[in-house]
């Protein structure tokens, strides 16, 4: 009786014991799938790394040959003599929330800004500037030939230009100009974008970013043409 239990309580053992084995053969499989999924992973992992690193180069590369194939306008001269002749005035353009939005301009406009200063200039200085900045936009955009077709183009590439030149010669703030597009005209079907300049005396002019020409008192082109009527202004270069 007491060898029928004994044995009994083995193979009880027995069991356990093998329950255990695969319990651990289980868990030693589980590892080494584990292992070769961590392997793959990582083989993975490295490789976008290694893709990362080449479009890192890549991009500095390109960022690099960019500069050297733009020309940066210099207008470090034209700024020191508007500092000095006392021409230059530090303004925040007007936006939804200005306060002097309805006494400064017949017209309200949507604007957006990003910067809370900007400089601000006569007109003749405004035109100098724009002189100098003109023929680089004209070498970098290399097309369009009318006065519609790929006007914002010609007007984001004006003012991020005059941004580069401001930084270029030191500016503490950047020369308030902006982008502005007008309302839909029925004449050229769609609606055109152009430049705004804000001046010293707390007016803005527009400005034809493919001819360079002034073309007058914002408040007086709104009345002129849908095409330059402002609907909405970006000075967020």
């Amino acid at each position: 009786m007491f060898c029928a239990e004994v044995k009994k309580q083995l193979e009880k053992i027995q069991r356990d014991n093998d329950e255990l084995q695969k319990r651990i053969d289980d868990l030693a499989e589980n590892i080494e799938e584990a292992g070769n999924q961590h392997n793959v992973l990582l083989a993975q992992y490295e490789e976008k790394e290694a893709e990362l690193g080449r479009l890192k180069v890549a991009y500095d590369d390109l960022i690099k040959a960019m500069s050297k194939a733009v020309t940066i306008p210099d207008i470090s001269d034209i700024l020191s003599k508007a500092e000095e002749d006392g021409v230059r005035k530090q303004v925040d353009p007007p936006n939804e929330k200005h306060p002097g939005l309805n006494k400064l301009y017949g017209f309200i406009y949507d604007i957006e800004t990003s910067d809370n200063y900007y400089y601000a200039y006569d007109e003749a200085t405004w035109k100098q500037i724009l002189e100098v900045v003109h023929p680089e936009v004209k070498k970098a955009v290399g097309f369009g030939s009318g006065e519609v077709s790929d006007c914002d183009n010609y007007a984001y590439t004006t003012a991020i230009f005059t941004a580069l030149a401001f930084n270029e010669a030191g500016s503490k703030y950047q020369g308030a100009i902006g982008v502005a597009e007008g309302h839909y005209d029925p004449e050229i079907k769609t609606t055109h974008a152009f430049n705004v300049v804000f001046l010293n005396d707390n007016l803005m002019m527009t400005v034809e970013p493919y001819s360079n020409k002034w073309l007058g008192k914002t408040d007086d082109v709104n009345k002129e043409s849908l095409r330059y009527k402002v609907r909405k202004i970006n000075f967020t270069n």
